[in-house]
């Protein structure tokens, strides 16, 4: 469960994005978040994700503030953002990486979808389409 109790937060102080926003998020729902270009969507999930802190409020994920990044409320959330830069490693040594920092990670079922999709995994991330 995501909560959100009382956030507030403006990247500068005549124009708040978000003002006292109280929100919950149940288990097991979908939810879809849009808005306007600048609204605040991306905000609002590194608000909840930990990556940026409000200047009132507080994001709680699992009853946990968010902000502490906790590797408990962390496994338990999933944010890929719109752009992002891959590393110049090879896609292997990605999940070698990685995967221990995710407890349920299924090294069967990656490898499975990289056979299904055909990917070298002794290419670097960036030669991968």
């Amino acid at each position: 469960m995501i909560s959100i109790d009382k956030l507030s937060f403006a990247f500068r102080r005549s124009q708040p994005l978000f003002k006292d926003l109280n929100l919950t998020l149940q288990s097991g729902r979908t939810y879809g978040l849009f808005g306007l270009n600048g609204a605040g969507k991306t905000t609002l999930l590194n608000h909840v994700s930990g990556m940026l802190f409000p200047a009132r409020g507080e994001c709680r994920i699992l009853g946990k503030p968010s902000r502490d990044r906790l590797p408990e409320t962390m496994s338990e959330l999933f944010i890929l953002p719109e752009e992002f830069e891959l590393p110049a490693v090879s896609a292997e040594t990605f999940i070698q990486l990685h995967a221990p920092f995710y407890p349920r990670f299924d090294l069967q079922k990656i490898e499975k979808i990289l056979i299904e999709f055909e990917i070298d995994t002794q290419k670097n991330l960036p030669e991968l389409s």
